[in-house]
């Protein structure tokens, strides 16, 4: 088990991973490269869940099968940016791409 220990009741399971990561430096590490990964797929999901479709849909506008749209969701790779155009324009948006400064890092609480 990982230190911080199970999940405590009643917490979400976004914030026991915020409380993991801010005492496993290692894990910490590894969440911050994946980052802009899961924010992609994150907008991905939601843009499709507002737009009301569903997998088979979404890869039926697409021109690729359903489970290229699943693979897609579920970051078992890391999603192409032509990709990601080609299913915002299957849901009739545009794709965004920002350049920021990056947020602040919160110090990780002493154990």
């Amino acid at each position: 088990m990982p230190e911080g220990g199970a999940r405590r009741p009643g917490e979400q399971p976004k914030e026991y991973l915020e409380r993991l990561r801010h005492r496993d430096p290692a894990l910490q590490a590894e969440y911050d490269r994946l980052g802009p990964q899961w924010e992609a797929i994150t907008a991905l999901v939601k843009a499709r869940l507002e737009a009301g479709l569903t997998q088979g849909e979404l890869a039926e506008r697409m021109g690729v099968s359903r489970p290229v749209v699943v693979r897609l969701e579920s970051a078992e790779h890391a999603p192409r940016v032509d990709t990601l155009a080609k299913a915002a324009r299957a849901m009739g948006l545009e794709l965004e791409v920002a350049f920021r400064k990056p947020k602040k890092k919160r110090p990780s609480s002493a154990a």
